[in-house]
Order: structure tokens, then C-alpha cells, then sequence
């Protein structure tokens, strides 16, 4: 493993998060909002760290199978179709919560921001 990987904390275990590193809270936040479980969140996480379902398995002491399973609720859950709507939909939802929030309370992105 990589010294220049960054790592969060997520229930008393290390995750590797290299592609995205958030504090714990902040993914937390993602999971509540997109209505995770704390078994998909993990499975998410990961899918910013390594990129098969082998390499995620490995790390989580799970099956291939089992992985490709639940990926494949996530991706219901959340409408996607494969790892790069799962991304982008994760993402979309951090940049939701961090927008800033209008005078009149709208909380919509300021064009050119």
C-alpha cells in the first residue's frame, strides 16, 4: 500500500479511500441522504478505493459474488447502472451538501461557482 493513499476512520476500521478521501462524518452524511446501509456504505467506500470486485472483496472479507450482489443493489438504489453513475451520483450528493446557500435560502449552485 501506497504511503500517499489516504485513509478514514469508519466504525473503528480503516478504510482506504485515495480517489476520495472524506472525513467519516461526511460519508455518514452521504449514506443517510442516498438511505444506505451500513453494509452498502462499505461497499461504496471501497469502490473509490479499488476497482474489481475481487480487489473489493479481498479487502472486506467477502465473497465476489457477494460484492457483485450488492453492488448491484446500490446501483438500484440510486438509479445507476454501473461504478461510474455509482461515482457520480456519490459525488453529486457530497457537492449537494457542501453548496452554498443563497440569501433567499435556496441552497442552489451559484452559476460560475
Amino acid at each position: 500500500m501506497s504511503s500517499s493513499v489516504s485513509k478514514t476512520w469508519i466504525d473503528g476500521r480503516t478504510w482506504i479511500t485515495s480517489r476520495f478521501p472524506l472525513p467519516a462524518e461526511k460519508w455518514r452524511a452521504i449514506s443517510r441522504s442516498l438511505d444506505l446501509s451500513d453494509r452498502e456504505l462499505e461497499v461504496v467506500q471501497a469502490v473509490f478505493a479499488w476497482s474489481t470486485d475481487a480487489s473489493i472483496a479481498e479487502h472486506l472479507g467477502r465473497s465476489s459474488h457477494t460484492i457483485h450482489s450488492q453492488l448491484d443493489r446500490v446501483y438500484k438504489k440510486l438509479g445507476v447502472s454501473n461504478r461510474c453513475g455509482l461515482v457520480v451520483r456519490v459525488f453529486a450528493e457530497y457537492l449537494a451538501q457542501e453548496a452554498p446557500v443563497l440569501p433567499d435560502g435556496s441552497g442552489e449552485f451559484i452559476s460560475g461557482y
